[in-house]
């Protein structure tokens, strides 16, 4: 296992690609508070599958806050996503998973290795 630890700049340089528009970006928030509690975003692509060009969007950074996991807002914000997506006409999406998906057309495997474990533990641990 291992989590994700994205620096502002990263997540800013990710979500504001070239072709991105905000209404694309979605986040639920606590009103009180304004604490983020769920995000999903999505940024049309255009890709080329044999030869043949088709818009898509890119869906990256699905997350829910771990007390919310529970009451289904993983599938709110995916349905919510799919809505806006589908009403600029873009009916294509890519995306990740770290489950297998029933019904998917297509799969690829991909590896996160560190370099240096024991030195990446050692700097964490000094942090």
């Amino acid at each position: 296992m291992f989590r994700f630890d994205y620096k502002r700049e990263f997540l800013t340089w990710a979500v504001t690609a070239p072709g991105h528009t905000s209404d694309l970006h979605l986040g639920v928030r606590v009103e009180k508070t304004g604490k983020l509690m769920g995000l999903i975003t999505a940024i049309p692509q255009d890709m080329k599958v044999h030869g043949v060009s088709a818009k898509c969007v890119e869906i990256n950074f699905l997350c829910v806050h771990k007390k919310l996991r529970s009451k289904r807002l993983a599938p709110v914000l995916i349905k919510e996503i799919t809505r806006r997506v589908n009403l600029k006409g873009i009916f294509q999406a890519v995306y990740t998973a770290g489950v297998q998906i029933p019904g998917s057309v297509g799969s690829a495997r991909y590896y996160h290795r560190s370099l240096n474990p024991k030195k990446v533990r050692s700097c964490r641990a000094g942090a």
